[in-house]
């Protein structure tokens, strides 16, 4: 009999086959769906000439590859799936079967009800196994005296229970009182039976109110809390005999106690470890093993383990939640089947019954069943090594946890380093059978009570091993991680342990499962922290696993540590392809593309194997729509602070907490749980997720519907919608709490409200960084390829327009060092053309191009032959760079030769007098014509032009060869208008606080323009086609009496229109050189435009073209920036008002924009033309709401109302957008900052003054002017730059707005907060002190120049007196108008 095997085995087959076959299919499918995600990163659209946004393209990847692993890792413990069946008839005797302690644990009296936790008790010691041979030890980590009292009472209706079930154990199947009375069972019977069945409720009844009567705080003394309090052990029966009166003699009873003779009681323990603030406790582990040192267990259960070894020892344990009742009295029986099976027995180390539950509804919305887990994946673990440990329900055997095997080859010393120092414990492992069961009549009473006092310490496990894993040793429950059981299950099967997994039809086991959905996340964020401290150990099964356990078994444990990682996957899933919904941008394949079917089937497959995997195991469609909503809101919520909680454990921002899970429900939540309506009476922290990600997949939804009927893409957004329904559909109960219910459990509307704001916010910030980054994701980058360029003699001639206007304002020297920069390009000579265009008719300028020539003569040369060192063809760009500091002695023998003549030119020029050779009847603006694009059409008329601003010197000589390669392509040519190059400045200081370099227009706006359709023709820097400025394609097709109507009288100019070429290169030997000369000067005089159509657009001569930029990491051109805030603030009303005279003229871009371009790049120019509007907005708002501050009245909402988020979220996603896209364009923070305050103040300033001379212009009253930019610096100037100081040394015109909104916000924010700080009105007054602090922030260099400067770039007194006064008659008049 005692080699017939105790259990039997069967394998499903055919469902093994299955599920292999299965995998196989699906991993196929991944490894294709894997395959397109990386191909299509390097594929560009043949259509569209795009690529795939690549940003949310790598999110949706990663999480696909997260996803696709974790359910690969999953699906492979279906490997070889088992069941197993305990053959109980084949066990030997009662007295020789081992004995059992059983471990409960329980840790809070409030959370966990008493009267439940002694149910369990009373049902483990009811248990249908030999009473001496059973042993029940109680963790109490709270150390209450209720606790204690509650084991008293149930010991005391224990002695009338037991004898009751033992009599009638054909009709008593279940051991727990509360099952019992409440199930039906408890009906049937005889009249003896139901006689002693009432008699039995009545004392259960009694029992359960003299427990619930008691004072939880009545017995605990005022220095001990659940934290904070000494070891405690009381053996409980024991105790209740010393206790009898005098009819108890010893362990004898008298007759009159006849009662407990009828039945042997098994051994019940009460161990209450020490606990104190400064010495971790480690949570259950710690219990454990001090249930196992002195019977506790792990960190709260790990203490238990110790006790036990010297009260009872049994070589087998079994661990229990203190709400896991014991359901079947023979589940000790059928662990035994296993245990003492004589083939696996050596290397089994615990078997593991299902933890199931009692109170699941008919609806099971939270899937507390746990079908996957319970029915699933454990019976394929058990088909591989074994299933996991789990906290409860599992009977372990001690050696597996102490390592007993292998404690006769260690020395006691060595023992006790890992143990500790009680010999009573160490020589407990000695002892093979484990069944001493000391007593007092073995050893003194209290020399046992003081061991084991000893053992349930706080200090034992100082320096000892508890806890870790020491040379292959385990010492108890592991520490690691707050799931000890799930860790300590994997280092067992490390070691060469296995486990077994039983699961009888009755179910062995019955405890409470989650009926709310607060406890059920937060369980399940305890859970998954725990897990992935796991799995950010050094234990990580990935790593540790392999060389120790099968490949499969590996798999399984990865699975258990990592699957909080899904919870990135899906907030990815939720979120990006929804913000690119709302948007109408695709990030999965086309319905008609083969690539849409891998990810149309493979979702198909994994919900259909799913769906089967449920029907399969005994579900319904409802069940798995239940597990598969249930799923989603614990990654979204629990998985998702869970791994946000062990992040930050793993930096160190926060310690190991262990949050204990309310055992108890009230009867609104039964209720709602039993007619299946989530209640959603949770912490906002779980519900703001859960809902903020519901509304932003009903607004995308909504809008992308919106979207792809209006357009009628439904190819390309049809997987976008499809995820989205499915998400709904999951969803719903969160939609019907919304929306439909009623009751207390729905969801509260303050819930919903900051949950759409967030949707909000993510939308538009969604739609800033799609914005920003969307000029990367469509921007065709092109690279130019010189080398590809034909040769010398047949590239196009180029003619380059310089423009100066004032020597005064444009030095000189600067002006000659741009044309000389430019004669020095890399160019065929005889293909450049460069025209100065003088519009002072200085002669400083003619003499300075003369001297400019004889420089060059000795420049160029040098440029040539040492072109791999000089590698900008500015002199000054050259010589002030250290790379003129390097080369051979000849080279630099030269170079300072050319450095001397260089000194020289500048001398020469700087010394001319302007108005030594100026006839005295001429000015500036008034002068004669000296020998620009009519003029250039005779002399040269090349086919390009090259735009350059004075002071706009060419750093890199290469500009024209790139520009031809866009050009000259053959595919893009016949429509490309120009290549434009940023303008990039070479005196930029390090605190740029008058945002010179212009961040935001060339790394932002000019980018999206390309990307959408072209950018802006800026002027300058750019190369031009001719033809696209005269229309030369179609002039054959018009009369010379028509186009001298277009173009004037000259002939030579209209047949240089015909001129297909555009390089005839004209010279005097050519042509007349007086003639010629005559000719040049006739397209130049001031009066050969009158009645021609010249800058205007007449029968689109002025042709429609595309234009390209190009993108380079060089910086190509070198310009000086303003270093001042007048220069600033003139440049400022000079843009403002020319876009506004364009945005109020016929061509504004709203009106004119639409029937002829894309409806993004409309809104690109209207950009341009309208920003100076928001002038009138900023200086709204910089008054108004000041004023109403100072008098105390409010125009913003309270701060406690519903509309008062919506204005902070509008203003936060605002600025947080523009602070995104600063940081994303490689931008810092105060860079931010400066653009922001920069921005403020033209607006106040220019844009205003701007605005008003539009507007002016319009109606007559004003003439157009043009104010030049003044290119000179003083040294105060450039030094206050350079520290980050801003330079008041402006017109008032422009000093006295600004600092009379400075001093109007100073004086409304001291008076509103005196105000507020008396009336106490924060409420009502906190948004306009939020506005008044940030435009303050803004202003603070004006503050700093009215208050602390002392330099010469100060705001002077009298512009602060003025400035003073203008806002006290603000306020006044204010004051008075709102008084009427």
């Amino acid at each position: 009999m005692d080699s017939l095997p105790l259990f039997s085995t069967n394998v499903p087959k055919a469902l093994v086959i299955i599920n292999r076959l299965y995998i196989l299919v699906c991993s196929i499918g991944m490894f294709s769906l894997i395959y397109f995600r990386v191909s299509s990163l390097f594929i560009t659209d043949q259509l569209t000439n795009d690529k795939p946004p690549l940003i949310p393209s790598l999110l949706i990847f990663a999480s696909e590859l997260i996803i696709l692993f974790v359910w690969l890792v999953n699906r492979l413990t279906r490997w070889q799936m088992v069941s197993r069946t305990p053959i109980l008839e084949r066990l030997p005797k009662d007295e020789k079967l081992p004995g059992i302690d059983v471990f409960i644990f329980t840790a809070d009296p409030k959370m966990e009800p008493t009267v439940d936790v002694m149910n369990t008790v009373i049902s483990a010691m009811a248990m249908d196994y030999p009473p001496e041979k059973l042993h029940v030890y109680v963790s109490d980590d709270a150390g209450s005296s209720i606790t204690l009292h509650g084991m008293t009472e149930a010991w005391s209706f224990a002695r009338s229970w037991l004898p009751f079930c033992k009599k009638y154990r054909k009709i008593v199947k279940t051991g727990c009182p509360e099952l019992f009375f409440s199930a039906s069972e408890s009906g049937f019977g005889d009249d003896e039976f139901i006689e002693e069945m009432k008699k039995i409720k009545g004392k259960y009844d009694e029992f359960k109110e003299r427990v619930n009567a008691y004072n939880f705080y009545g017995k605990r003394t005022s220095t001990t809390t659940p934290q904070d309090h000494p070891a405690a052990i009381e053996v409980l029966n024991n105790w209740y005999i010393i206790s009898l009166p005098k009819k108890v003699i010893g362990d004898k009873l008298t007759s009159n106690s006849a009662i407990v003779d009828q039945v042997k009681m098994p051994l019940l323990v009460y161990v209450a470890r020490e606990k104190r603030p400064s010495q971790p406790h480690h949570f259950k582990a710690g219990a454990i093993n001090a249930l196992v040192k002195s019977l506790s267990l792990m960190r709260s259960r790990t203490h238990t383990l110790r006790v036990s070894a010297l009260k009872s020892n049994s070589p087998y344990i079994l661990l229990l939640d203190c709400d896991m009742h014991c359901n079947d009295p023979g589940s000790a029986r059928k662990a035994m089947c296993f245990h003492l099976d004589t083939k696996i027995s050596p290397t089994l180390a615990f078997v593991k019954f299902p933890q199931t539950f009692r109170n699941i509804g008919g609806y099971d919305i939270y899937d507390g069943s746990m079908r996957t887990s319970l029915k699933v994946f454990l019976p394929g673990m058990d088909g591989l090594q074994g299933p996991l440990m789990g906290g409860t329900c599992c009977y372990i055997k001690r050696k597996a946890l102490l390592g007993n095997s292998k404690h006769q080859e260690i020395e006691v010393s060595e023992l006790k380093n890992h143990f500790g120092s009680s010999s009573k414990f160490i020589n407990s492992f000695r002892d093979h059978d484990h069944v001493h069961g000391s007593t007092h009549d073995e050893d003194s009473s209290n020399a046992l009570h003081e061991d084991m006092h000893l053992l349930a310490s706080t200090t034992y496990e100082k320096n000892t091993k508890w806890g870790e894993e020491a040379s292959s040793l385990l010492v108890g429950f592991l520490y690691t991680s707050v799931v000890e059981d799930c860790f300590t299950g994997f280092m067992l099967h490390c070691n060469g342990w296995t486990s077994v997994y039983c699961y009888p039809s009755t179910p062995q086991f019955l405890g409470n499962s989650p009926t709310c959905l607060n406890i059920l996340l937060i369980q399940w964020t305890r859970w998954s922290c725990g897990v992935l401290d796991f799995a950010f150990s050094r234990f990580c099964p990935l790593v540790y696993g392999p060389p120790r356990m099968s490949i499969l078994m590996t798999c399984a444990y990865a699975y258990i540590a990592l699957f909080p990682l899904l919870s990135v996957s899906l907030w990815c899933l939720a979120t990006v392809p929804q913000l690119y919904l709302f948007n109408g941008i695709s990030l999965y394949p086309k319905v008609s593309s083969y690539s849409f079917i891998i990810f149309a089937s493979l979702s198909l497959l994994w919900l259909l194997g799913d769906l089967i995997e449920v029907l399969l195991s005994g579900g319904s469609i409802q069940t798995w729509i239940n597990e598969e909503r249930i799923f989603i809101f614990k990654a979204v919520a629990s998985f998702f602070y869970g791994l946000l909680e062990a992040v930050m454990k793993k930096i160190g921002m926060r310690k190991a907490n262990f949050v204990l899970t309310d055992k108890g429900s009230d009867s609104e939540q039964i209720k709602l749980y039993q007619v299946g309506l989530f209640d959603f009476r949770a912490s906002n922290m779980f519900l703001v997720p859960l809902v903020t990600f519901t509304i932003l997949n009903i607004i995308s939804f909504l809008g992308g519907l919106t979207r792809v009927i209006v357009e009628g893409n439904w190819e390309d957004m049809f997987g976008h919608l499809c995820l989205s329904v499915f998400i709904l559909v999951m969803s719903y109960p969160i939609i019907e709490g919304i929306l439909v219910r009623k009751d207390k459990g729905r969801i509260p509307p303050s819930v919903v409200l900051v949950s759409s704001l967030y949707s909000v916010i993510f939308l538009v910030l969604g739609r800033v960084t799609f914005d920003v980054l969307k000029t990367r994701w469509r921007m065709v980058t092109r690279t130019p390829i010189p080398e590809r360029l034909p040769k010398d003699e047949m590239l196009p001639g180029i003619d380059v327009f310089i423009f100066t206007a004032d020597p005064n304002m444009e030095p000189t020297v600067d002006v000659m060092t741009t044309v000389i920069s430019v004669m020095a390009m890399d160019y065929p000579p005889e293909k450049l053309h460069v025209y100065v265009s003088d519009d002072a008719g200085s002669t400083k300028t003619l003499h300075g191009m003369r001297e400019a020539w004889s420089f060059a003569r000795s420049w160029l040369p040098f440029c040539k032959k040492y072109r791999k060192i000089v590698k900008t063809r500015s002199p000054e760009l050259f010589f002030s760079a250290s790379e003129s500091g390097f080369g051979d002695d000849e080279f630099i023998e030269e170079m300072n030769k050319i450095k001397g003549k260089y000194e020289e030119f500048k001398e020469r020029v700087n010394a001319y007098n302007i108005y030594d050779k100026r006839e005295s009847t001429t000015t500036p603006q008034d002068h004669p014509a000296a020998v620009e694009l009519r003029v250039s059409a005779l002399k040269s008329n090349s086919p390009y032009i090259l735009l350059l601003d004075c002071d706009m010197q060419c750093n890199d000589p290469g500009s024209a060869r790139q520009a031809m390669c866009f050009h000259l392509d053959p595919k893009i040519s016949p429509t490309l208008a120009f290549v434009n190059y940023p303008q990039r400045f070479r005196n930029i200081g390090p605190y740029d606080i008058y945002d010179g370099s212009m961040r935001t227009t060339w790394k932002l706006f000019f980018p999206g323009l390309d990307g959408l359709q072209c950018p802006m023709l800026s002027g300058t820097c750019c190369y031009i086609k001719r033809k696209a400025l005269l229309g030369n394609s179609k002039h054959q097709e018009n009369d010379l009496s028509e186009l001298k109507n277009h173009f004037g009288a000259s002939n030579k100019f209209i047949y240089s229109l015909w001129d297909r070429d555009h390089d005839h290169s004209s010279t005097p030997d050519e042509d007349s050189s007086n003639s010629l000369q005559e000719e040049m000067q006739l397209l130049a005089s001031s009066t050969y435009e009158e009645n021609t159509k010249w800058g205007e657009e007449a029968s689109s001569q002025l042709m429609s073209t595309k234009s390209s930029r190009l993108v380079s990491s060089m910086l190509l051109w070198w310009k000086t920036v303003s270093r001042d805030l007048c220069y600033i603030a003139m440049d400022g009303l000079q843009w403002s008002c020319g876009v506004l005279d364009f945005g109020l003229s016929r061509f504004c871009p709203f009106v004119y924009g639409p029937p002829r371009m894309s409806i993004l790049m409309t809104c690109g120019y209207a950009c341009s033309t309208l920003f100076p509007f928001p002038s009138v907005s900023l200086w709204c708002l910089a008054t108004i709401p000041q004023l109403y501050l100072f008098h105390g009245i409010s125009l913003y909402p309270k701060v406690s109302t519903p509309s008062f988020i919506l204005f902070v979220s509008l203003v936060l996603a605002w600025l947080l957008g523009d602070l995104i896209e600063a940081l994303l364009s490689g931008a810092s923070i105060q860079t931010w900052i400066n653009e922001e305050r920069i921005i403020i103040f033209k607006a106040v300033t220019s844009y205003l003054y701007g605005f008003l001379e539009a507007v002016m212009k319009k109606i007559g009253m004003r003439k157009a002017n043009f104010v030049l930019t003044d290119k000179g610096f003083d040294s105060e100037q450039i030094k206050l730059y350079q520290l980050g100081l801003f330079d008041f040394r402006a017109s008032n015109m422009f000093l006295v707005p600004l600092v009379t909104f400075t001093i109007l916000n100073i004086i409304s924010f001291l008076g509103g907060l005196t105000r507020v700080i008396v009336a106490g009105n924060w409420e009502d007054m906190f948004g306009h002190l939020c506005l008044s602090v940030f435009i303050l922030v803004m202003s603070y260099p004006i503050i700093e120049g009215i208050l602390l400067r002392k330099d010469k770039g100060r705001i002077p007194l009298s512009v602060v007196l003025v400035s003073s006064w203008y806002s006290v008659i603000f306020l006044v008049l204010g004051r008075v108008i709102l008084m009427y």
